[in-house]
């Protein structure tokens, strides 16, 4: 554990320079070679991984706003701004420290030191100290990263917030509560239409209320589409619920999912197309 507490204060450090950017790049070749080698049927999963990373800082649009929520130590939040620094961010992070980093390494971005879910007041999250990234609203799930801590936090509603300017991409990486979410953000979905890029895991939190199926129909009853990153630059209408819940069984297709309005797809395919430089 002590060496994984380094490991991640190591990666806090590269946040946002150009090492740390080329040492993500490098590590991403690395861990694709390894798990070919070693895990050859999960190397299709990790490559739609790190493409859905790569789309999701490569079509980032200026003047445009970019909501980072589940946003960690701002890793996403740093690629984008490397890329397209004119695109407004706003981040979500629940933890006090790593929202407060967040704020510090990038002055000129919103944070909000919070969870974002179905409705506005105070939860109980779980912190993982073994590893961070697997905090979550759900206590089984944080503890597969170690020890756990529980905490109150402050939750907030999407559709609660008063934002100045277009917002064209959601990211939404919060251990299995995607669908509240999306449900506390109808509204502004409805009225700005935004690419939403999320994390799936293969665990819902039947508690809350939270559940894979529940999550897809949802983006139907919005009018989007849900498709795997290998496809977004392709023809390709969409995941069948049947399809959707099957990339979750393993072999995993991809822990990562992009939602898109249907009015948007052939706009998708074309930007997505554009940052791939291919030519169809």
């Amino acid at each position: 554990m002590l060496e994984m507490n380094r490991r991640s204060k190591l990666k806090s450090l590269l946040v946002g320079t150009r090492t740390g950017d080329v040492l993500q790049t490098l590590r991403d070749g690395w861990d694709l070679i390894h798990t070919s080698k070693r895990h050859f049927e999960e190397a299709g999963n990790m490559a739609n991984d790190i493409l859905c990373r790569r789309l999701m800082l490569g079509i980032a649009r200026p003047d445009t706003v970019f909501l980072d929520i589940g946003a960690h130590i701002g890793s996403i939040t740093a690629g984008v701004l490397m890329r397209s620094p004119k695109t407004h961010i706003i981040a979500f992070e629940p933890i006090p420290e790593k929202a407060a980093q967040i704020r510090s390494r990038f002055p000129g971005i919103i944070v909000h030191t919070s969870a974002v879910g179905d409705h506005a007041g105070e939860l109980t999250f779980y912190v993982s100290h073994g590893q961070s990234s697997c905090s979550s609203l759900d206590e089984h799930s944080a503890s597969n990263g170690g020890e756990v801590e529980a905490i109150t936090v402050q939750s907030l509603r999407l559709d609660d917030l008063d934002i100045d300017g277009p917002v064209d991409i959601i990211k939404i990486d919060v251990e299995g509560a995607e669908q509240g979410v999306v449900l506390g953000g109808q509204n502004l979905i409805t009225h700005h239409r935004p690419i939403i890029f999320f994390e799936s895991g293969g665990f819902d939190i039947p508690e809350l209320g939270f559940s894979k199926d529940g999550l897809w129909h949802l983006f139907e009853l919005l009018d989007y589409v849900v498709l795997l990153p290998t496809r977004l630059a392709h023809a390709d209408e969409g995941m069948t619920l049947h399809v959707y819940l099957d990339s979750h069984l393993f072999p995993r297709r991809t822990n990562n999912y992009i939602a898109v309005p249907k009015e948007r797809r052939q706009e998708m395919r074309d930007r997505a197309n554009a940052f791939l430089g291919f030519d169809d």
